[in-house]
């Protein structure tokens, strides 16, 4: 092996270790709920009529009607499989916050709210 050849399989391996901890460092350091779109619901364990009417986006005096629409509105927009492509951490949030979604829907259909 040729001592240009040497050094330039050394910088290329060099670059990738280098790479490979930066990466991996700003990716640990990174908190749940940084990404552009989560929206923080509720801070507390409690979650109240109102916590959910807030998730779902509608009033106090929603109807079912408004309700279902409000639902299937919301799942529509957290579909997990159209985050797919952007990888684990959006289908991650995308699949609890459409949880939450559910949550908030039977919830508020069962309490009559």
């Amino acid at each position: 092996m040729t001592p240009e050849i040497a050094a330039i399989l050394l910088c290329f391996t060099g670059g990738y270790i280098i790479v490979n901890h930066v990466w991996n460092f700003f990716r640990d350091r990174r908190r749940p709920g940084c990404l552009p779109f989560s929206i923080p619901l509720n801070s507390s364990n409690t979650k109240t009529g109102e916590h959910y009417r807030r998730v779902l986006g509608v009033g106090p005096d929603a109807g079912p009607e408004t309700l279902r629409t409000a639902y299937l509105s919301q799942i529509e927009k957290y579909n997990s499989i159209k985050v797919a492509h952007l990888g684990p951490e959006f289908v991650h949030m995308s699949t609890e916050r459409t949880q939450e979604v559910v949550a908030a829907y039977e919830f508020l259909t069962r309490s009559g709210s």
